[in-house]
Protein backbone atom coordinates (compact mmCIF):
# COMPACT_ATOMS: atom_id res chain seq x y z
CA UNK A 1 0.00 0.00 0.00
CA UNK A 2 1.40 3.37 -1.05
CA UNK A 3 1.05 6.36 1.28
CA UNK A 4 1.34 10.10 0.68
CA UNK A 5 1.53 12.90 3.24
CA UNK A 6 -1.22 15.47 3.69
CA UNK A 7 0.50 18.15 1.58
CA UNK A 8 0.96 15.75 -1.33
CA UNK A 9 -2.63 14.54 -1.05
CA UNK A 10 -3.91 18.13 -1.02
CA UNK A 11 -1.92 18.89 -4.18
CA UNK A 12 -3.29 15.77 -5.91
CA UNK A 13 -6.89 16.72 -5.13
CA UNK A 14 -6.36 20.44 -5.78
CA UNK A 15 -7.12 21.97 -2.38
CA UNK A 16 -4.99 23.79 0.20
CA UNK A 17 -3.07 21.91 2.88
CA UNK A 18 -5.27 23.40 5.60
CA UNK A 19 -8.48 22.38 3.85
CA UNK A 20 -7.24 18.82 3.55
CA UNK A 21 -6.23 18.76 7.24
CA UNK A 22 -9.73 19.99 8.14
CA UNK A 23 -11.20 17.13 6.07
CA UNK A 24 -9.01 14.64 7.98
CA UNK A 25 -10.18 16.00 11.33
CA UNK A 26 -13.84 15.86 10.21
CA UNK A 27 -13.45 12.25 9.07
CA UNK A 28 -13.93 12.80 5.33
CA UNK A 29 -10.75 10.87 4.50
CA UNK A 30 -10.61 7.10 5.15
CA UNK A 31 -7.60 5.07 6.28
CA UNK A 32 -5.56 7.97 7.63
CA UNK A 33 -2.60 7.21 9.91
CA UNK A 34 -0.81 9.67 12.15
CA UNK A 35 2.89 9.02 12.64
CA UNK A 36 4.32 11.65 14.97
CA UNK A 37 3.39 14.99 13.45
CA UNK A 38 2.78 13.62 9.94
CA UNK A 39 -0.52 12.41 8.51
CA UNK A 40 -0.17 9.49 6.09
CA UNK A 41 -3.00 8.91 3.64
CA UNK A 42 -3.37 5.76 1.53
CA UNK A 43 -3.22 6.73 -2.13
CA UNK A 44 -6.25 4.51 -2.82
CA UNK A 45 -8.43 6.56 -0.46
CA UNK A 46 -7.86 9.71 -2.57
CA UNK A 47 -10.00 8.17 -5.33
CA UNK A 48 -13.06 8.38 -3.04
CA UNK A 49 -12.68 12.10 -2.32
CA UNK A 50 -14.71 14.40 -4.54
CA UNK A 51 -13.00 17.70 -5.33
CA UNK A 52 -14.95 20.77 -4.18
CA UNK A 53 -17.00 22.89 -6.55
CA UNK A 54 -15.24 26.02 -7.71
CA UNK A 55 -16.66 29.50 -7.29
CA UNK A 56 -19.47 31.06 -5.37
CA UNK A 57 -22.90 29.40 -5.44
CA UNK A 58 -25.51 31.16 -7.55
CA UNK A 59 -28.34 33.03 -5.89
CA UNK A 60 -31.82 31.68 -6.39
CA UNK A 61 -34.02 33.84 -8.57
CA UNK A 62 -36.95 35.45 -6.79
CA UNK A 63 -40.19 36.00 -8.65
CA UNK A 64 -41.26 39.63 -8.81
CA UNK A 65 -44.82 40.56 -8.04
CA UNK A 66 -46.87 42.80 -10.35
CA UNK A 67 -47.25 46.40 -9.18
CA UNK A 68 -50.14 46.94 -6.75
CA UNK A 69 -53.40 48.34 -8.07
CA UNK A 70 -54.77 51.62 -6.80
CA UNK A 71 -58.33 52.22 -5.58
CA UNK A 72 -59.60 52.96 -9.10
CA UNK A 73 -58.43 49.55 -10.36
CA UNK A 74 -55.49 50.82 -12.35
CA UNK A 75 -51.85 50.25 -11.53
CA UNK A 76 -49.70 53.16 -10.41
CA UNK A 77 -47.84 53.05 -13.72
CA UNK A 78 -51.11 53.51 -15.64
CA UNK A 79 -52.04 56.45 -13.40
CA UNK A 80 -48.86 58.24 -14.46
CA UNK A 81 -47.10 58.08 -11.14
Amino acid sequence: MEFVNSAQAAAIIGVSDQTFLNWIKKGRVDGVLRVGRVWLIPRSSLDNIEPPKQGRPRKKKVETLPPPESKNGRSQEENGR
